[in-house]
């Protein structure tokens, strides 16, 4: 499952669904985006491979099954939770909210207001339950609310 298209997200899709005849998936607003990884690596100076097509596209309110696990797919636009039970869960924010900040809106397919609105409507309700980004880090919504610039009252976010 990628969170989104970003070559640094996709680039070992082909590798992991070779190793593991795992199925890929991704949100359809991403597929272009997925597609286009080698040519965002180059922007960068670095070179990525070409990720397979993806396997199933996944939408907003999606319920992905996988053994014992459930996640749920919320578009924002890179985001996905364990499903059941939703206070025992936990959040893969993918790039959109990290501890402290926020995803890039300037890369392709970035909109600041688009981002904000999402998170404020699709992560922010959740909740209170660990967070992981892309990152790594694991940060809880209340520290957010007080502490990321984007998200505090001093932003208007609230």
């Amino acid at each position: 499952m990628n969170t989104h298209g970003h070559f640094d997200h996709v680039g070992a899709n082909k590798a992991l669904k070779e190793a593991t005849g795992a199925k890929l998936l991704i949100h359809e607003g991403d597929a272009s985006l997925m597609a286009s990884a080698p040519m965002q690596s180059r922007a960068f100076g670095m070179n990525s491979a070409s990720s397979p097509q993806a396997d199933r596209y996944v939408k907003h309110g999606d319920v992905i099954n996988a053994g014992e696990i459930s996640l749920k797919v919320l578009h924002t636009p890179s985001f996905f939770r364990r499903h059941q039970p939703a206070e025992q869960g936990m959040v893969f924010t993918g790039d959109s909210l990290f501890a402290g900040s926020i995803g890039r809106t300037d890369l392709p397919g970035g909109d600041l207001m688009t981002l904000l609105r999402s998170i404020k409507t699709n992560l922010m309700t959740l909740p209170t339950i660990p967070r992981y980004s892309a990152a790594r880090a694991v940060f809880h919504d209340r520290e957010e609310r007080r502490e990321n610039p984007f998200l505090n009252r001093q932003s208007g976010f609230e």
